[in-house]
This record gives C-alpha cells, sequence and structure tokens, in this order.
C-alpha cells in the first residue's frame, strides 16, 4: 500500500501543474490535509509516517467527522476541510489507487452564513458622484470602481489585469480567476471610452517614472498597483461618500451580483460572470431585499393598489 505522505505529495504537485492552484490555496489544501492524517495516526495507532491507504477506511471518516464536529469549528471550516479530503480521495480513485472514495456521501454541513454585505442604489450611487475623471489618478479610481461594480471582478483580478485583457472589438474582458481558469465578461460600453484615454495617459507616466510592464492599473510611481493600493483608495472613496461603513473591493463584487440579480439576470448567467464552480456559492446572492420585494409587488400585483 503506498505511503500516504508521499502521495500527498503528489497530489500537492498536481493542483500546481494540472489545476493551477495558487501558492496559498495549496498551502491550505497541505494544512488541512495533514490535520486529517494526523488525526488519521492517532485514530489507526501508528505514526504519519506509517500510515498507508489502507487505513482510508469509512469508519475513519465517520470517526473525523465527529472529532471535527465535538472540536466546535464553524460549518465554513468544516466544509472547507470536507472539500480538500474529497478532492485528494477523488485524485486516488481516478488514479486507482482507491477503489472507492471513502468521503462518497458525505454530505457538507449546512451553513447560515450571513447574506453577502452589498450597497444599495442609493450608496453606489453616492460613490460614483464623488469620482471624477478630471486627471490621470482620478480616472483610474473612476475605472477601478467601474470594474469591480460594473464588472464583479475580484481584487486578485483586478490587480492581475494586463493592457491586452480587454478585446475593444469584442467588447469582452479576458479575466483569469481562481485555480487560473479564464472567462470572459461583456465591457460595458461607457468603460471603453474611458479605458482608450487611461491607456494613452498610462503609456505617457510609465515613459516619465521610466518603467516597462504590462500591468494596467499603476501607482504613482508607476509600478503595479497592489490589493492593498486598492483597498487604501476604496477606503477613501467611501469616506469621502460619506458612507456610514467601510467600502471594501469585496462589497463592489457582491454589489455588482446582488443588482444583476434584482434585474433578472438568471442566477446560472450569473454563476459564469463571477467564475464560481459551485452553484451554490452564486446561490448566497439570492437574499431577500426588501425594498425590492416590495417595489416589485406594488407593479405587479393585482391588488397591490387596493391594499
Amino acid at each position: 500500500m503506498g505511503n500516504l505522505k508521499n502521495i500527498l505529495e503528489r497530489f500537492l504537485i498536481d493542483l500546481k501543474v494540472s489545476r493551477g492552484f495558487s501558492r496559498h490555496t495549496i498551502r491550505g489544501y497541505q494544512v488541512d490535509l495533514l490535520d486529517f492524517m494526523t488525526f488519521l495516526s492517532s485514530w489507526a495507532g501508528c505514526s504519519i509516517d506509517e500510515l498507508d491507504l489502507s487505513h482510508l477506511q469509512r469508519g475513519a471518516v465517520q470517526s473525523y467527522l465527529v472529532w471535527l464536529h465535538n472540536k466546535g469549528y464553524q460549518p465554513s471550516t468544516l466544509n472547507r476541510r470536507l472539500s480538500a479530503l474529497r478532492s485528494f480521495t477523488k485524485f486516488l480513485v481516478l488514479r486507482r489507487e482507491l477503489d472507492e472514495n471513502p468521503f462518497e456521501g458525505v454530505r457538507n454541513v449546512k451553513s447560515h452564513l450571513p447574506p453577502p454585505d452589498y450597497l444599495t442604489r442609493s450608496e453606489i450611487n453616492k460613490v460614483f458622484e464623488v469620482l471624477s475623471t478630471d486627471t490621470f489618478w482620478n480616472l483610474r479610481d473612476f475605472l477601478l470602481v467601474l470594474f469591480m461594480y460594473g464588472h464583479g471582478l475580484r481584487v486578485g483580478e483586478l490587480t492581475g489585469m494586463k493592457t491586452g485583457d480587454i478585446d475593444v472589438e469584442r467588447r469582452v474582458l479576458r479575466v483569469v480567476g481562481k485555480g487560473g481558469k479564464m472567462r470572459e465578461i461583456p465591457v460595458l460600453l461607457e468603460t471603453l471610452s474611458y479605458f482608450h484615454h487611461y491607456l494613452i495617459k498610462r503609456e505617457q507616466l510609465l515613459a516619465k517614472f521610466k518603467r516597462e510592464h504590462m500591468f494596467l492599473w499603476i501607482n504613482r510611481k508607476g509600478d503595479p498597483l497592489t490589493d492593498r493600493g486598492v483597498r487604501y483608495i476604496l477606503r477613501k472613496l467611501g469616506q469621502k461618500a460619506g458612507l456610514m461603513r467601510q467600502l471594501h473591493p469585496h462589497t463592489l463584487r457582491h454589489t455588482y451580483a446582488t443588482h444583476l440579480l434584482q434585474s433578472g439576470v438568471h442566477l446560472r448567467v450569473l454563476q459564469e460572470l463571477l467564475g464560481h464552480a459551485r452553484i451554490q456559492t452564486t446561490e448566497r446572492y439570492t437574499h431577500p431585499d426588501w425594498s425590492h420585494v416590495e417595489s416589485v409587488y406594488h407593479t405587479a400585483h393585482p391588488g397591490a393598489e387596493e391594499s
């Protein structure tokens, strides 16, 4: 029987080479799987180095789930670990090192997560009211918000953008998401004219700073803008707009998703636009917005005027 620690190393290499996962994500898998192996060695009465495939039994899986539950972990943590273990055991089954998956049929723990934080239409309007395009840096900040709210980008996807990622003729944005997965998002027409002007000014500034790189967004030194830089810009914008809470990159992404659903976009279409691997992730955005519900009611219900 194969040694589990050696097989784990092969699995982690596969995550990097075949699936294009980031170093951070791979490290998360490693931590979760080693935690399971630590438990498994105690359950089997041997050291981690002595663990092999014969120890991956349904009894061990059930005992591990009970152990996790007794530890008082949050549902999100439990489900993350289950996801890592399913991926690992599926890897073993596909390579015919296991005849059956011991995690087959093990369901996720029901999570009672609050709905994603998003801005109302009034709040997002306040943000755009304090934005302008009169200088290069103001234009950059305007476009940053437009790409996050108008196209639903994660902050890492935003800062990773290159100058050639927008196909102007087809009016689509190519985005490299989690796991190196590529997706295309329709670009708002309003964005293209501002984008063209930004590119011209960007080239002039890079020449002035004597910088050469293909990253689209730059800071005041001409270097690529970082995730931290975007968060700082948004925090200042939120304060300027008079928002009663901090403005974060993920807030704009959540706002994009929520407003699209309110406008009638199908959940499966939204899943593709956001780059979610699982529809369950997108379903978090189906939270009730009672102001929207009330508006639809008064517009559509035949007896609404009488109530």
